[in-house]
Protein backbone atom coordinates (compact mmCIF):
# COMPACT_ATOMS: atom_id res chain seq x y z
CA UNK A 1 0.00 0.00 0.00
CA UNK A 2 2.72 2.55 1.14
CA UNK A 3 4.61 1.44 -2.49
CA UNK A 4 1.12 2.64 -4.54
CA UNK A 5 0.66 5.84 -2.75
CA UNK A 6 4.32 6.68 -3.08
CA UNK A 7 3.98 5.73 -6.53
CA UNK A 8 1.46 8.24 -7.20
CA UNK A 9 2.38 11.75 -7.85
CA UNK A 10 -0.40 13.20 -5.28
CA UNK A 11 0.84 10.09 -3.13
CA UNK A 12 4.45 11.95 -3.04
CA UNK A 13 3.12 15.49 -2.48
CA UNK A 14 0.41 14.49 0.29
CA UNK A 15 3.30 12.24 1.98
CA UNK A 16 6.25 15.50 1.81
CA UNK A 17 3.44 18.28 2.73
CA UNK A 18 2.19 15.39 5.98
CA UNK A 19 6.15 15.39 6.79
CA UNK A 20 6.78 19.21 6.68
CA UNK A 21 4.07 19.74 9.21
CA UNK A 22 4.83 16.97 11.31
CA UNK A 23 8.31 18.65 11.42
CA UNK A 24 7.32 21.77 12.31
CA UNK A 25 4.57 20.34 14.47
CA UNK A 26 7.60 18.63 16.63
CA UNK A 27 10.16 21.21 16.36
CA UNK A 28 7.73 24.71 16.16
CA UNK A 29 9.10 26.23 19.21
CA UNK A 30 12.63 26.20 18.23
CA UNK A 31 11.87 27.55 14.92
CA UNK A 32 9.46 30.23 15.83
CA UNK A 33 10.24 33.55 15.04
CA UNK A 34 8.65 35.46 18.13
CA UNK A 35 7.76 34.40 21.46
CA UNK A 36 4.11 33.46 21.35
CA UNK A 37 2.88 35.23 24.24
CA UNK A 38 4.75 38.50 23.63
CA UNK A 39 2.77 41.32 22.96
CA UNK A 40 3.79 44.62 21.15
CA UNK A 41 2.64 48.02 20.11
CA UNK A 42 1.78 46.48 16.48
CA UNK A 43 -2.37 45.14 16.62
CA UNK A 44 -3.11 43.62 13.83
CA UNK A 45 -0.79 44.39 11.53
CA UNK A 46 -0.02 42.85 8.49
CA UNK A 47 2.21 40.68 6.84
CA UNK A 48 6.50 42.15 7.55
CA UNK A 49 9.57 40.70 7.98
CA UNK A 50 9.43 40.63 11.53
CA UNK A 51 6.05 39.22 11.71
CA UNK A 52 5.67 37.17 8.35
CA UNK A 53 2.42 36.22 9.03
CA UNK A 54 1.28 39.44 11.28
CA UNK A 55 -0.12 39.97 14.77
CA UNK A 56 -4.20 39.44 16.17
CA UNK A 57 -5.69 42.32 17.88
CA UNK A 58 -3.15 41.85 20.96
CA UNK A 59 0.07 42.37 19.02
CA UNK A 60 1.22 38.41 19.26
CA UNK A 61 2.98 37.21 16.52
CA UNK A 62 0.37 34.87 14.52
CA UNK A 63 3.19 32.46 12.97
CA UNK A 64 4.86 31.51 16.40
CA UNK A 65 1.27 31.12 18.07
CA UNK A 66 0.63 28.88 15.51
CA UNK A 67 3.85 26.91 15.46
CA UNK A 68 3.70 26.70 19.31
CA UNK A 69 -0.02 25.98 19.29
CA UNK A 70 0.33 22.95 16.18
CA UNK A 71 2.61 21.01 18.23
CA UNK A 72 0.05 20.76 21.15
CA UNK A 73 -2.36 19.83 18.57
CA UNK A 74 -0.61 16.91 16.84
CA UNK A 75 0.64 15.60 20.24
CA UNK A 76 -3.41 15.64 21.04
CA UNK A 77 -4.01 14.10 17.92
CA UNK A 78 -1.39 11.07 18.05
CA UNK A 79 -2.12 10.34 21.90
CA UNK A 80 -6.01 10.12 20.84
CA UNK A 81 -5.44 7.74 18.01
CA UNK A 82 -3.61 5.36 20.31
CA UNK A 83 -5.74 5.24 22.69
CA UNK A 84 -8.61 4.44 20.41
CA UNK A 85 -6.21 1.75 19.08
CA UNK A 86 -5.57 0.52 22.50
CA UNK A 87 -9.30 0.37 23.79
CA UNK A 88 -10.66 -1.08 20.65
CA UNK A 89 -7.66 -3.68 19.99
CA UNK A 90 -7.25 -5.10 23.40
CA UNK A 91 -11.18 -6.23 24.12
CA UNK A 92 -10.57 -7.27 20.36
CA UNK A 93 -7.80 -9.53 20.86
CA UNK A 94 -9.04 -10.96 24.14
CA UNK A 95 -12.37 -11.70 22.95
CA UNK A 96 -10.50 -14.17 20.39
CA UNK A 97 -8.21 -15.33 23.23
CA UNK A 98 -10.43 -16.05 25.79
CA UNK A 99 -13.46 -17.40 24.04
CA UNK A 100 -16.99 -17.32 23.94
CA UNK A 101 -17.82 -15.77 26.67
CA UNK A 102 -16.02 -12.55 26.73
CA UNK A 103 -16.79 -12.10 23.56
CA UNK A 104 -20.27 -12.05 24.16
CA UNK A 105 -19.73 -10.18 27.12
CA UNK A 106 -17.55 -7.56 25.40
CA UNK A 107 -20.36 -7.22 22.01
CA UNK A 108 -23.12 -6.30 24.55
CA UNK A 109 -21.47 -3.53 26.27
CA UNK A 110 -20.73 -2.25 22.55
CA UNK A 111 -24.00 -2.24 21.53
CA UNK A 112 -25.15 -0.66 24.47
CA UNK A 113 -23.01 1.82 23.80
CA UNK A 114 -23.38 2.73 20.36
CA UNK A 115 -27.29 2.20 21.31
CA UNK A 116 -27.08 4.64 23.79
CA UNK A 117 -27.36 8.77 22.89
CA UNK A 118 -23.65 9.86 24.04
CA UNK A 119 -25.38 12.82 25.91
CA UNK A 120 -27.42 10.45 27.73
CA UNK A 121 -23.93 8.20 28.53
CA UNK A 122 -22.17 11.48 29.66
CA UNK A 123 -25.09 12.83 31.85
CA UNK A 124 -24.88 9.06 33.36
CA UNK A 125 -21.27 9.20 33.91
CA UNK A 126 -21.21 12.30 35.67
CA UNK A 127 -24.06 11.18 37.90
CA UNK A 128 -21.77 8.20 38.65
CA UNK A 129 -18.64 10.54 39.11
CA UNK A 130 -19.96 13.37 40.24
CA UNK A 131 -19.14 16.89 39.48
CA UNK A 132 -15.49 18.37 38.82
Amino acid sequence: MVRRILGLTTGRIAVGILTVMALLAVLGPLVAPQDPLATSDHTLAGFSGSHWLGTDYLGRDVLSRLLDGSRVSVLSSLEVAVTALVVGAVPGILSVYLGRAFEWVTLRLVDTLVALPFLLFAVAVIALLGNG
